[in-house]
């Protein structure tokens, strides 16, 4: 009885566009898990006992899923839920929250993985292009027909019979096949993104003697007053892990020399909080808008100038400022190109200016990123649910001194991966377009669009 379903857009829909055939027509077979009890675990626990992997919705990227913050199950819960079990190739679909995510399993993805009940699992038959239907499901008219099905109560959900109602065009399958390309080109562009990120982490942590560093999870570190409380005025034991001991030792001991970032940076700065956004104003970066070690130009919001106008003053964005997120998601870095100068930030950033020539910013911003820098800041930040760091301990963090030349290596390939990734979603960007091109118009204007764009 809702208004919102019977919106014209949907009406006028299914009697404009032909060959319309329900999505339940496609699925070979589809599976949402309901869990009891299940536990999860982090990677570490989960490497060490070889668990399942345990994927949420959080862990998809759409048309991705991300590999680099996996969680873990018990190996009973892989027992118990077999229907949970992913396969290569298969649709993920968030069908409980924001319903926006569709993602699908590559054909590398550790086999041992079970899906979260917050996600739809489906594989498709062979009537439809899986691709093909992914498009779909992300362009404008698959995402405004999950909208349409979706019921809203406190948490949005799409029952497995209204995600199978969601009308889909059944358009040739040579025009399904020249979406399949554009994926498995946006793919491999990914890929080779990820691949020369690793490349920059691996020559980082090569370089520092932590090419096998294994965390140590030795329980009791005996330290004396002096040593602890004297110098850190903390008490809590997390605080003085081994782990953070070893790596301050690697750090301590590199041959290039050392030093914190109180020493190489200046006029650190804390972001301003503004609730009120609005289409037009001054770029309001917030944690969520940094992403590998960019700025998501789609994600960013504006703000009134006038509401900026003192936060402005304060903070004076420059190009070759280093963001760092300070709480909630921590070791969340991003440096700022000339198109964000000027801009306000959230009060969950904090911004670093590099004020030694020794120091790179991308270096900075990607080494407080990876596993030395956020073992760092993990240490030195407070509270449990929302953790946090403050500029002083912040300040503590130690850096290596690299090598400029390396630095600047591992800054093209920082740059280098980011024109990769790019590129993917341009890619993606013109398969969604093609599809909502086919509907509106007909396949022969949508490979002339392909055509144009992308080959």
């Amino acid at each position: 009885m809702d208004s919102e379903y019977f919106k014209k857009q949907y009406v006028t829909f299914f009697k404009s566009v032909p060959n319309l055939k329900p999505l339940g027509d496609f699925v070979q077979e589809g599976y949402r898990v309901v869990y009891e009890n299940t536990e999860v675990l982090d990677a570490v626990t989960g490497k060490e006992s070889d668990f399942p992997i345990f994927i949420q919705a959080a862990d998809l990227e759409t048309p991705f899923i991300k590999k680099d913050n996996l969680y873990y199950v018990h190996e009973r819960d892989w027992i118990r839920y077999p229907k949970g079990r992913v396969n290569a190739g298969e649709l993920l679909i968030e069908v409980k929250g924001k319903i926006e995510k569709v993602s699908i399993v590559p054909d590398d993805f550790p086999k041992k993985a079970l899906v979260t009940g917050s996600l739809y699992k489906l594989s498709v038959n062979e009537k439809i292009n899986k691709y093909y239907l992914l498009s779909y499901l992300i362009c404008k008219y698959g995402t405004a027909f999950k909208d349409r099905y979706k019921t809203n109560l406190l948490i949005s959900f799409v029952s497995k019979d209204d995600l199978y109602r969601i009308p889909v065009p059944d358009l040739s399958a040579a025009f399904q096949k020249k979406i399949e390309f554009l994926f498995l080109s946006l793919f491999d562009l990914k890929q080779k993104s990820l691949n020369i990120y690793a490349q920059a982490e691996t020559l980082l942590l090569d370089t520092l003697g932590m090419a096998n560093f294994t965390p140590s999870r030795e329980p009791v570190n005996i330290k004396s007053f002096k040593e602890s409380f004297g110098q850190s005025g903390r008490l809590d034991a997390e605080h003085y892990q081994h782990q953070y001991d070893d790596i301050e030792k690697l750090i301590e001991n590199y041959n290039g020399g050392y030093s914190n970032i109180s020493e190489l940076t200046s006029e650190m700065m804390n972001g301003a909080e503004v609730r009120e956004y609005q289409e037009e104003g001054v770029a309001y970066l917030r944690v969520g808008d940094l992403k590998n070690l960019d700025i998501d130009v789609n994600s960013v919001v504006r703000i009134d100038p006038t509401q900026a106008a003192s936060g402005l003053n304060k903070i004076k964005l420059k190009a070759g400022d280093v963001l760092v997120s300070r709480s909630g998601s921590l070791a969340v870095t991003a440096v700022v190109e000339a198109e964000w100068e000027n801009s306000l930030i959230s009060s969950h950033l904090i911004r670093l200016r590099v004020a030694d020539k020794r120091i790179d910013p991308y270096f900075l911003a990607f080494f407080l990123s990876v596993l030395p820098g956020k073992k760092q800041i993990i240490k030195w930040s407070n509270g449990g649910v929302q953790p946090e760091i403050n500029q002083p301990s912040l300040n503590s963090i130690l850096i290596p001194i690299l090598d400029f030349s390396m630095q600047q290596q591992i800054r093209q390939s920082l740059l280098e991966s980011r024109l990769l990734r790019q590129m993917s979603k341009s890619l993606l960007d013109v398969a969604k377009r093609a599809v909502e091109i086919a509907i509106e118009q007909d396949e022969a204007a949508a490979l002339a669009f392909i055509e144009a764009e992308a080959l």
